[in-house]
C-alpha cells in the first residue's frame, strides 16, 4: 500500500512540475504599449499652406519663414516623441488648419 501511495504521490508532483514548466514556456508574450509618439505632416494643399503655417508657428513658436520652409518637403516629423494626448491635440489642429497629418 505504501508503495502505490509513494508512486501516486511522485506522479502528482511531477505532473504539477510540468505544468509549471508549461504555464512558464508558454506565457503569452507581453505586449508594450507605446507611449511616445510622433506627429508627421503628409501633405498641405498649396490653397491651405496659409493657415496651416500659422497653426505649425502657434504650436511651436517658430518664425514666418522657417514654418514656411517646413511645410516645403512633405512628409515630415513635425514633433517627435510626445505623448499621445500632445499628439492627437497636435494632429487636430493642423488638420483643422488642412494639413494631412499622421500618427506614427
Amino acid at each position: 500500500m505504501s508503495v502505490i501511495f509513494l508512486t501516486l504521490t511522485l506522479v502528482a508532483a511531477l505532473m504539477k512540475r510540468t505544468e509549471l514548466i508549461l504555464a512558464n514556456h508558454f506565457k503569452p508574450a507581453t505586449v508594450d504599449e507605446q507611449t511616445k509618439f510622433d506627429v508627421v505632416i503628409n501633405g498641405v494643399a498649396s490653397s491651405l499652406r496659409i493657415p496651416v503655417v500659422k497653426a505649425i508657428r502657434a504650436m511651436t513658436c517658430l518664425p514666418v519663414m522657417e514654418a514656411k520652409e517646413f511645410i516645403e518637403d512633405l512628409p515630415k516629423t513635425f514633433k517627435e516623441g510626445v505623448t499621445k494626448d500632445e499628439a492627437e491635440e497636435a494632429k487636430r489642429q493642423l488638420e483643422e488648419a488642412g494639413a494631412t497629418v499622421s500618427i506614427v
